[in-house]
């Protein structure tokens, strides 16, 4: 039986020389067009734009207190700034202090900052040392403590209080009342305290004790001089010797 035309073997040489030169031309064109969109970007959709900010955001912020340190006495009033910088972070940071005496009372004011990306937000701290509180003269660290989203952070400052508490005969005071707000209320200190009755008038005064916390001065003191006794335990009146208890009196109690 004779083959059809076409399928002698010359006729499938040269029909299939054909096929395999388009096959091999498409699989060229494909290699050096990069794809079916051609062009020579040998990245794809891989590639990062240039104008894209690739960096990770790491939020975060700082504590910092101002000044770094403080003396002070018994008796007396400080202030701090505590400063909250943020970066990539913004909402509320919750602040604390730590360390003090319980004598002492210590308040921060806002209590809770909301800080902004960039930018730095303050509060400040203020601690008010009794007469009868406890003294600092080693020094102590203010303690700052913060919560907020990216975690907890702190900070620190010093402060020292000396034992001792001033307690002035105010200028202008002459041979009328004495003592001011104090006249006949109580002075409470602690045993040991060092009390310095600052004579801050332009006459003289004399202070006048019983003896029971601390002695009776022994001379009249100029202006601007004062009578500096280390108290004992107990409770007694003073006022002023020269211009008589009618002037005004000052209990005062140590324990």
């Amino acid at each position: 039986m004779a083959r059809p035309e076409s399928l002698r073997p010359g006729r499938v040489l040269l029909l299939a020389l054909p096929l395999a030169g388009l096959l091999l031309g498409g699989c060229e064109v494909g290699l050096q067009g990069g794809g079916p969109g051609g062009g020579d970007d040998q990245g794809g959709d891989d590639d990062v734009p240039a104008d894209v900010d690739a960096r990770v955001l790491m939020p975060s912020y700082r504590l910092s207190v101002a000044p770094p340190s403080v003396s002070t006495a018994l008796g007396t009033e400080v202030t701090y700034t505590v400063a909250v910088d943020a970066t990539d972070f913004s909402g509320p940071v919750q602040l604390a202090a730590a360390g003090l005496p319980e004598s002492w009372n210590v308040t921060i004011t806002p209590a809770t900052v909301d800080v902004i990306d960039g930018a730095t937000v303050t509060a400040t701290v203020t601690i008010v040392i009794p007469p009868n509180g406890e003294a600092a003269e080693a020094g102590l660290a203010l303690a700052i403590d913060a919560t907020a989203a990216p975690g907890a952070e702190s900070a620190e400052a010093m402060i020292t209080v000396a034992n001792a508490y001033t307690f002035p005969i105010a200028s202008g005071t002459g041979t009328g009342a004495h003592w001011g707000a104090m006249a006949g209320g109580l002075l409470r200190l602690r045993e040991g305290t060092r009390l310095e009755i600052l004579n801050s008038d332009s006459i003289g005064h004399r202070i006048h004790a019983g003896g029971g916390v601390f002695d009776h001065q022994g001379a009249t003191m100029a202006p601007g001089a004062s009578y500096t006794v280390t108290v004992a335990a107990g409770s007694d009146t003073f006022y002023c010797h020269d211009h008589g208890q009618g002037t005004g009196e000052v209990n005062i109690n140590a324990q």
